[in-house]
């Protein structure tokens, strides 16, 4: 079977599951990608790790691809990304072909205030053009089921990462952590939050409530927080001390901080799926988690390896804080367990579960 991918993004996870699919699926893929602004700060570096070659020719890359769709390249179309235009014009290119087309949607129901005609354009939408639709968890399929898609027809496992990296490299920093905190200037013991620094990440309820958390401990820990974003002047402005901002992170760099931070946080308004959570659970890492992020029904264990928080009060995100900071149990448990609900969502495991997909298909 001939598969292209299509996407409005090529993010380093991305890119590890396609090579794993490469590697050990019984398919023959393509991968092109949209040409979109503005674009994300990612490196080439997964593209080299992976070994991963993307549509590079002369055309436009959604050029390239109707074309290719039309003239009978392909037997199948995984589109990631519909809001973009070059995602559409693929996907209508599929329906005219009539190939099957397979809608990758992250979103559910909490990822942000739903309308209802807007829902029901969508709904439209989906029905029409989608033959399968690739959501990331339990939510994301109540969420396409609720807008009258088959759930016969929604495959679960839209997201996977290389957790064997994270895990192993992550472990390598810990056992180095005096050494790699020296060299990084980092504190003995920090908060990790990565993600955009922007109104959905909720940043600012999370120095907030980081900040009244000082206020309730002895020694408080740092709050290093990576990544951009339009709130960055914001949280410098609120002055609070403790609170690093230290910018975008490239991969492999990552697993410093993942094997070195005490606790991560996530706390954001909505999230459909967040990969980073799944980043720092692969990494052994305690999570804060808000309760808005999907991924928090696959990953979190309240009381075992993380905490929910309600992201609109400061107050709960303290709460979880201070629990933190005089936890134990978590740690250790999150550190020797957290493995196996990562391996889950491997980029291995994610190959698996689209071959498994796609030999329904054949039969």
């Amino acid at each position: 079977m001939n598969i292209l991918f299509y996407s409005a993004e090529l993010a380093p996870y991305h890119i590890a599951c396609l090579a794993a699919l490469a590697k050990g699926g019984t398919c023959k893929i393509s991968v092109a990608q949209a040409k979109i602004k503005p674009p994300h700060g990612y490196d080439e570096s997964a593209h080299k790790k992976y070994g991963i070659n993307v549509y590079q020719g002369p055309e436009l890359s959604w050029k390239w691809g109707c074309k290719q769709i039309e003239q009978g390249s392909f037997d199948l179309v995984f589109a990631h990304g519909y809001y973009e235009p070059d995602v559409r014009k693929i996907i209508s290119a599929a329906k005219r072909a009539k190939v099957p087309l397979v809608m990758k949607i992250d979103n559910t129901a909490y990822d942000k205030k739903r309308f209802w005609l807007s829902d029901k354009l969508k709904s439209i939408y989906i029905n029409h053009y989608a033959d399968y639709v690739m959501v990331p968890g339990e939510r994301g399929t109540e969420y396409i089921q609720s807008l009258g898609f088959p759930r016969a027809r929604i495959w679960r496992g839209l997201f996977g990462i290389d957790v064997n990296f994270y895990a192993s490299e992550a472990e390598k920093y810990r056992l180095a952590a005096a050494e790699v905190r020296k060299k990084l200037n980092l504190p003995e013991n920090y908060f990790l939050h990565c993600g955009w620094i922007n109104s959905i990440k909720n940043v600012s309820n999370l120095v907030k409530g980081y900040e009244k958390y000082r206020k309730q401990v002895e020694n408080p820990w740092g709050l290093i927080m990576l990544g951009k974003g339009n709130l960055e002047s914001r949280i410098k402005e609120m002055n609070v001390g403790g609170v690093e901002l230290r910018g975008f992170v490239q991969l492999n760099d990552l697993p410093a901080y993942y094997g070195t931070a005490s606790w991560f946080c996530i706390v954001s308004n909505s999230d459909p799926w967040p990969l980073a959570l799944l980043e720092a659970v692969a990494s052994g890492l305690p999570s804060i988690v808000s309760w808005k992020c999907g991924n928090s029904v696959e990953l979190i264990r309240e009381g075992w390896n993380g905490l929910l928080c309600n992201p609109s009060d400061p107050e709960s995100i303290t709460d979880c804080m201070v629990i933190a900071h005089n936890d134990k149990i978590m740690r250790a448990t999150a550190l020797a367990q957290n493995i196996y609900l990562a391996s889950c969502y491997s980029a291995k495991a994610w190959a698996q579960k689209v071959d498994y997909y796609l030999s329904k298909i054949n039969n």
